[in-house]
């Protein structure tokens, strides 16, 4: 059950701005910049996310470095377009998804992102806590890690297991993807 909502809040973290927000537009209110778990009222975005190159996850993360850092033989699937983001997932032996990365096929400014990010908290009710040294601006919320860096959202979703912590194998598959991010 925790496995599904972990990949529910991936998912609709993907798609929510795409349909609904008008991705990182405040239309309707005033926007909202994520302050740990309280949030306070911040400035418009200075512009709104544009359209972008072709956007591959794989040419961020190698299938031996996801399975070094998640400590199981990974297979990495297709990628997805899912709203606005380009998703790799990555399945272990028995085709079951282990982690996900997920990369803006559009760039966004870190306003914008900032926005977003308390947005879909607020409607997903779920909490969130800033990550410190991780790209520009970045997260941690209920089983996700969002990342603002080079004008991209980029975000990671572990299942978390016995012998393996979600939030650090998150964190270290962003700083792989990071690393490599134009």
């Amino acid at each position: 059950m925790k496995r599904l909502r972990l990949l529910s809040i991936a998912t609709c973290a993907a798609c929510v701005f795409a349909w609904g927000s008008g991705c990182g537009s405040t239309k309707g209110g005033t926007a909202q910049e994520p302050k740990g778990e309280s949030q306070a009222q911040s400035s418009p975005p200075s512009a709104a996310p544009t359209q972008a190159d072709n956007i591959d996850p794989r040419n961020f993360i190698t299938e031996d470095e996801a399975t070094e850092i998640v400590n199981r033989s990974v297979k990495f699937t297709e990628v997805e377009q899912l709203g606005q983001f380009a998703s790799l997932s990555m399945e272990n032996e028995t085709g079951n998804i282990i982690a996900q990365l997920q990369v803006s096929t559009i760039t966004y400014t870190k306003e914008a992102f900032d926005s977003d990010v308390a947005k879909s908290a607020k409607m997903l009710d779920a909490k969130f806590e800033p990550v410190e040294g991780l790209g520009e601006s970045a997260y941690w919320m209920d089983g996700l890690m969002q990342v603002y860096a080079k004008g991209r959202w980029v975000q990671a979703t572990v299942i978390q297991r016995p012998g393996l912590e979600a939030k650090p194998a998150a964190r270290a598959i962003l700083e792989k993807a990071l690393a490599k991010l134009p």
